[in-house]
């Protein structure tokens, strides 16, 4: 075998391999999206109980055929609550890592077209930069449809745009508020009890926690 020969074989099996890892980071991807709009939508609906319970609109809650009154129920959902928000936020940040990861395999699985764009004006070098990293397969939930809103109106200044991405960047802090305030509403609900006290701390932890992860890299 001629050292072209051996050059060729080497990159084709480079190529085979980097295809192998688009594919796989892809699947990921597209599964932690699903996964993660599951997670919040289960979080709303224990973020919604227990302001139900909270604000006392239902006297007592039947939950597996255990009766339960307003302050346990209130209890339950919010720790239920501050636990799928951790695990949301943990699927949140990983899904962040798999898609700069895929975009970073994308960029080094089309080198040549990188080499190729580097020798073009600055508006279509960035288009073929944008159609590398674009375009990837995530599961068409909130979480992928709403990161691609922000990006795109970030693109674009225009009133519709810059309200877009404001609407956004207010919709992901009041998410990273809510589970605050619902820790005020148990402390307002039950009181300064033991068991209320107790839950409120492990929810707040949780919540931090929770906030930690899908914070840090955005420092």
């Amino acid at each position: 075998m001629t050292a072209d020969e051996l050059a060729g074989a080497v990159r084709a099996d480079s190529l085979a391999l980097l295809d192998e890892q688009v594919g796989n980071l892809s699947e990921r991807v597209f599964e932690l999206g699903r996964g993660a709009d599951r997670q919040l939508f289960l979080w709303l609906t224990f973020a919604a109980l227990t302001v139900l319970f909270g604000f006392g609109l239902t006297e007592r809650s039947t939950v597996g055929g255990l009766e339960l009154d307003t302050d346990v129920a209130t209890i339950v959902a919010y720790g239920l609550s501050c636990l799928v928000y951790l695990r949301h936020a943990l699927a949140a940040a990983a899904l962040d890592l798999w898609r700069e990861a895929l975009k970073e395999r994308r960029e080094t699985r089309y080198g040549l077209l990188l080499q190729v764009a580097a020798q073009q004006s600055p508006e279509d070098r960035d288009d073929t930069l944008r159609d590398i990293r674009g375009l990837i397969r995530e599961y068409p939930g909130y979480t992928a449809t709403t990161v691609l809103l922000k990006d795109e109106a970030s693109r674009h200044d225009t009133a519709a745009a810059r309200y877009l991405w404001m609407l956004y960047h207010v919709i992901f802090a009041a998410r990273l508020l809510a589970p605050y305030a619902l820790a005020a509403l148990v402390l307002v609900a039950v009181g300064l009890t033991p068991a209320g006290v107790a839950a409120v701390v492990v929810g707040v932890a949780l919540t931090l926690s929770g906030n930690a992860l899908v914070m840090y890299r955005r420092a």
